[in-house]
């Protein structure tokens, strides 16, 4: 009865280191996984941080060529202005021109006229 006591409780012993050992390996897997898990979470703050710095670049180039492309455009429509401006002139000094030899053609034929007056009286 005694050997049989002992027995139980050696069994009991051994059952007891038998669960802590489990524990203990539970609790180094649970270690390795949380240690895992905390190097993957800096990897992924890691990435975050270096994408929303691209970001931050990829709109600072943004906002710099959206104010490019307005200076463009005003640019552009002070051109047009000019080239309007220009074309009136130009126009404007066509019709001056026109009017000129037009002028011109008239102070021909009245010269021209006078001269065979003229001609006419001298002779």
């Amino acid at each position: 009865e005694r050997l049989q006591k002992e027995l139980q409780e050696r069994t009991v012993q051994i059952q007891a280191m038998s669960n802590k050992f489990s524990n203990l390996k539970e609790e180094k897997k649970h270690i390795q996984i949380m240690a895992d898990l905390q190097k993957e979470n800096f990897r992924l703050e890691e990435l975050v941080s270096e994408l929303q710095q691209g970001l931050a670049k990829k709109t600072e180039l943004s906002t710099e060529m959206k104010n490019e492309i307005n200076d463009l455009q005003l640019r552009i429509t002070d051109e047009d202005l000019k080239f309007k401006q220009f074309q009136m002139e130009h126009n404007d000094l066509l019709g001056k021109l026109a009017l000129l030899r037009h002028t011109e053609q008239q102070t021909q034929v009245l010269i021209e006229h006078l001269q065979i007056r003229f001609d006419k009286i001298r002779t």
